[in-house]
């Protein structure tokens, strides 16, 4: 058995650079069901994946100096080392809890953003929607219309995980 993970656009990658405002509300919770999961039997979670969620969602909550990028982000957690041998390669690990992280996709060359589904600080969200308006006010043309687009989504984004504390998510 395989432990259940969703795809990269149908489950919790938001896609900014889609033409679409509904990314942020058409996202989907893992249920318990293998209806709900397209067929994919759940299996429990190892503890040491909990403890890499606790880490990454200590970062990503109170420290303004952590980066917003997905690869970035591996590399200041350390990840190789730490945890691929154990649980694998980040992008997965954050696809396969789409109950606590956002994957918000931007414009090439920039890789995923990753932000938590709740209790994000006030600081930290500022520093999302100020990395996204830099590339928003350098870009030109569709490159332009997209960040903005991007903008709004990482906006909202942090609001929701802003208005959300602690052990709130809705299904």
């Amino acid at each position: 058995k395989r432990r259940g993970r969703t795809g990269a656009v149908g489950g919790e990658m938001l896609d900014g650079d889609s033409d679409s405002d509904e990314d942020i509300d058409n996202h989907g919770e893992l249920g318990d069901s293998e209806a709900a999961n397209g067929g994919v039997i759940l299996t429990p979670r190892p503890p040491e994946e909990d403890r890499a969620v606790a880490s990454v969602l200590a970062r990503l909550r109170s420290d303004t100096a952590f980066p917003v990028e997905m690869d970035e982000q591996a590399k200041a957690l350390l990840w190789g080392a730490r945890w691929r041998a154990s649980i694998g390669d980040y992008e997965d690990f954050l696809e396969g809890r789409p109950d606590v992280f956002y994957l918000v996709r931007c414009p090439a060359p920039h890789g995923p953003l990753v932000l938590p589904k709740e209790a994000l600080s006030e600081s930290c969200a500022g520093k999302y929607l100020t990395w996204c308006r830099q590339r928003r006010i350098a870009a030109t043309g569709k490159a332009k219309k997209k960040w903005r687009h991007l903008e709004k989504v990482v906006s909202r984004s942090c609001a929701a995980a802003a208005a959300k504390k602690f052990g709130e998510l809705s299904a």
